[in-house]
């Protein structure tokens, strides 16, 4: 055997494990940014809830902004009473730390980043409503 055939299998070995290395470096930075599952549900932890006094209170703090205007907006103390009659669902936009740290009990937890890929799976027969902070 020459030098350089010794060598060969040292060099196969060196970079396989440099490659397994990185895939397991990127698959942890992967998995820690990974959104929490849809059915994940913590603890409600009491969080408070700013509330406008009607529906048009709240509209109208959107009314300069032509695009936001168009939204149908309800008011907290509108949603409890919809959530209580179940005539809606609700679905939380933040990211996965502001939804562990607080969320409506009985929200679902969708990231705004994925809510068009998860349309198709949205109950049609109720009212979905969208909240963030």
């Amino acid at each position: 055997m020459t030098g350089k055939e010794s060598k060969a299998p040292l060099i196969v070995l060196t970079a396989g494990g440099l490659a397994v290395a990185g895939l397991v470096a990127w698959a942890m930075m992967r998995s820690m940014d990974a959104p929490v599952a849809a059915g994940f549900h913590p603890p409600p932890v009491a969080a408070p809830i700013q509330t406008a006094t009607s529906t048009a209170a709240v509209t109208a703090t959107h009314a300069s902004d032509p695009e936001h205007a168009a939204v149908p907006r309800i008011t907290a103390d509108e949603l409890r009473a919809k959530m209580d009659r179940g005539e809606v669902t609700v679905i939380d936009v933040r990211d996965g730390d502001a939804f562990l740290k607080g969320h409506i009990p009985g929200a679902r937890h969708i990231p705004l980043a994925r809510v068009e890929g998860e349309i198709d799976y949205l109950p049609r027969a109720k009212q979905i409503v969208f909240y963030c902070t």
